[in-house]
């Protein structure tokens, strides 16, 4: 709701398909695999490094899967996942701000 008008209506997998906001994959690896974190997630949209030995990746939802069968494939060391979905407020967000460019 935005000023009394219904901006957007469904439930929650729903909206974060209408959105197309990406999910955020943080993954931390063992310090032997650093540097090889960059080229096996070559194919994702966007990552970048937070700390020494831990890598965000920004995804489309339909792309989770693969990126995290290429994270967690072969001899990396994974000492941590966590895959965080778009909430609620980040969806609203979204239909607030693409209704306001209307």
């Amino acid at each position: 709701m935005n000023q009394s008008r219904k901006i957007a209506d469904g439930t929650l997998a729903e909206l974060r398909q209408r959105a197309q906001r990406p999910v955020r994959i943080k993954v931390t690896v063992g310090d032997d695999h650093v540097n090889l974190f960059p080229k096996i997630s070559a194919n994702a949209l966007e990552w970048r490094r937070v700390s020494e030995r831990s890598f965000e990746i920004c995804c489309a939802e339909h792309e989770k899967v693969t990126v995290l069968r290429q994270v967690t494939s072969g001899d990396l060391s994974i000492a941590d996942v966590e895959i965080v979905d778009p909430t609620l407020d980040d969806i609203y967000a979204h239909f607030l701000y693409a209704e306001a460019a209307e």
